[in-house]
């Protein structure tokens, strides 16, 4: 345990849950809902309320500039897409 959070280890390579992670998350679901996972040093959630939650939580923060740059977020209104986003139909 890791400040009161079990410890799982969710291979995630595996061919198995690769082909089918399905079972592997339904379980983790109703087992081990939120779990820490050493390999990976990362804390997991695997139910959806909780997930929603987190997302919903200001206190760990809106910014995504370590990810992506404002311009790569935004179009330019040059008519040069960002990186990754499609031009609009007509």
């Amino acid at each position: 345990m890791r400040d009161g959070i079990p410890e799982h280890y969710l291979d995630i390579n595996a061919p198995a849950f690769v082909y089918d992670p399905y079972p592997v998350l339904a379980d983790l679901r109703e087992r081990l809902p939120i779990f820490y996972d050493p390999v990976w040093s990362k804390v997991f959630f695997a139910r959806y309320d909780d997930i929603a939650a987190l997302l919903r939580e200001r206190r760990l923060g809106r910014a995504i500039l370590h990810v992506l740059s404002r311009d790569e977020r935004h179009d330019r209104g040059d008519g040069d897409r960002p990186r990754g986003h499609p031009s609009p139909s007509p």
